[in-house]
């Protein structure tokens, strides 16, 4: 995460792109993800996008270093979702 580039629109246009995507190569109906969930600032930005909480969480990779090195031991993920529509 670079914070002076925040704030840009990069990442509306980079979650737009991957919804486009979805729905003309996959067909998929929604997009769900994960977040972390003590990552209160970023829960907001993805529902102001459309997502909502499904109210499921999952458990982090603590000990797997391909995902960092977890600073806390009380990470988890919340799951968001958000229908998606075909082009018209």
């Amino acid at each position: 995460m670079e914070p002076t580039r925040q704030g840009a629109g990069i990442g509306r246009l980079l979650l737009d792109a991957a919804e486009r995507e979805a729905v003309e190569r996959f067909a998929a109906p929604r997009m769900e993800m994960t977040v972390i969930r003590q990552r209160t600032d970023l829960i907001p930005w993805y529902e102001r996008r459309g997502y909502t909480l499904t109210g499921e969480t999952r458990p982090f990779p603590l000990d797997d270093e391909r995902f960092g090195i977890a600073r806390r031991r009380d990470l988890e993920f919340v799951v968001l979702a958000k229908p998606l529509t075909p082009p018209v």
